[in-house]
């Protein structure tokens, strides 16, 4: 065993509960970002209570120099001047909103059962800003002097778009020569796919009053509720139609009917297993007769675009022979103007042309019929870093003296994170699955975009100490770089 890992683990294991602390503090607050003209907090004030709480941790861990924006902070360790080469390491503090459903806890306040932590942010990504802080007072008391400076940076929108970094991409003209992101999982991820958010508007509706539903662009919609004008026979005819079916509920008043639809949530990227509640919603009200017809057929084509996860609907299906398949998700639902709207996230291999992506949905859904149209939101382009870099032989064999496994490999993901817009950037993990026991949660729980996210405490101390032996060889190979 490396003797380097059994000395951090022994120190992290000293540090007692001040992981946990740590950790539950930061989870406390119910950091989702919110647009916000007040330019000292940009996304919220919730937001900015994180960052300040970060930046008060870093302080207190020894770091030479704290900056906070608003936009995002960081912490040096280390004086870094406008030539030095440094380390980077990036967490981000904002998280998806919190959701219904819970069993465990209150989304934001953050509950305790054993060795595991559930809520909101536990996950993703404040145990990834409390590993690395852990991980850099680790090596600071067990002696280890960085060749090279270290600047942790704090987040504040990566959920939302990436404004913050994409600021401090503008600000700082100096990058780190090596970054680790500690926001997916281990071993350590070496590509991410393109990430295309795009929105689909239908004709506009008759008997549909409104349509609402989901959490965040890059959650399959969990909760969906229609509004329908209210008619005996349309009622009638729900009521026999739902009386047999799972997750459907009704309600109604003198003038409205209202259709509420329970899926299963899951990540965007990830949405196998899901179940998509706009999907039932539009599924369902393609059947009823008595719903208006243009109504129906509506319902019909969104369920149809919907009918898989893979993009086959949008003519887009697609397997990448680094990343796999092409994924798509429905994450909101909402009406404007009169007519339906519904997001997809779209994750897609290098192979594929993000032009070519964008005209095929365009085309595709214009050519459902009159009224129907598509709005690109967003399209980042993936990336994936190349193979046999020195630097990424030697993080590997951090995690395989880890965790014993000498058959570990490097992964490409449909998550994204901010290593896409870094030099010499690895996303890793904040929980070392080989150590620790998850808990049985029921279907659709303990995911961290979803209900009752959680993470296991011996699994988050095992990956400081790699969080810790990767900045280290992440040190040494900036100085085996300067050397040639």
């Amino acid at each position: 065993m490396n003797t380097m890992l059994e000395k951090l683990r022994s120190r992290v294991a000293s540090y007692g509960e001040a992981v946990y602390h740590a950790l539950k503090a930061l989870a406390e607050i119910p950091s989702v970002a919110e647009k916000s003209d007040d330019p000292s907090m940009p996304f919220g004030e919730d937001v900015a209570r994180a960052l300040a709480l970060g930046c008060q941790m870093a302080e207190d861990a020894g770091a030479t120099k704290v900056v906070n924006c608003g936009h995002y902070a960081y912490a040096d360790f280390g004086e870094i001047g406008e030539n030095t080469a440094y380390v980077g390491v990036f967490s981000h503090l904002d998280v998806v909103p919190a959701g219904d459903g819970w069993l465990k806890c209150d989304p934001f306040t953050p509950t305790r059962e054993g060795d595991i932590l559930y809520g909101r942010g536990v996950k993703d990504n404040k145990s990834g800003a409390v590993g690395a802080l852990f991980a850099l007072r680790a090596l600071k008391d067990e002696g280890y002097t960085f060749s090279h400076p270290v600047r942790l940076y704090f987040g504040a929108d990566e959920e939302n778009g990436m404004e913050d970094l994409h600021r401090f991409l503008s600000d700082e003209k100096n990058l780190p020569k090596a970054s680790l992101v500690p926001d997916s999982a281990f071993p350590l991820s070496v590509g991410e796919k393109g990430v295309c958010r795009l929105a689909v508007k239908t004709p506009k509706t008759k008997d549909i009053l409104n349509v609402s539903g989901g959490m965040a662009l890059n959650v399959v919609t969990a909760e969906a509720e229609v509004t329908l004008a209210y008619r005996e026979a349309l009622l009638s005819e729900l009521e026999d139609k739902v009386r047999a079916r799972e997750g459907y509920h009704l309600s109604y008043t003198a003038d409205e009917i209202h259709l509420k639809t329970i899926g299963v949530p899951a990540h965007a990227s990830a949405p196998d297993g899901s179940k998509n509640a706009w999907k039932m919603a539009a599924s369902l009200l393609s059947l009823c007769r008595s719903l208006n017809a243009s109504d129906r057929e509506i319902c019909s084509l969104a369920a149809q675009s919907m009918q898989d996860d893979y993009g086959t609907a949008l003519g887009i299906a697609h397997t990448d022979s680094r990343f796999g398949r092409l994924t798509c998700a429905n994450g909101l639902v909402y009406m404007e103007e009169g007519r339906i709207v519904y997001t997809f996230d779209i994750r897609y291999g290098v192979e594929f042309s993000p032009k070519a992506l964008e005209e095929k949905t365009i085309a595709k859904t214009q050519s459902v019929g009159h009224g129907w149209d598509c709005e690109i939101l967003e399209n980042k382009h993936g990336f994936h870093i190349d193979d046999g870099l020195a630097l990424t032989d030697r993080l590997l064999s951090v995690y395989r003296e880890a965790s014993g496994d000498q058959g570990a490999m490097p992964f490409r993901m449909g998550g994204g994170t901010y290593a896409r817009y870094l030099p010499n950037a690895y996303s890793i993990g904040t929980a070392a699955s080989y150590t620790g026991t998850p808990p049985s949660l029921p279907e659709g729980h303990g995911h961290v975009h979803g209900k009752d996210e959680y993470i296991s405490l011996p699994m988050l101390s095992e990956a400081i100490c790699i969080i810790a032996a990767m900045l280290t060889e992440c040190d040494a190979s900036i100085a085996e770089a300067e050397k040639e």
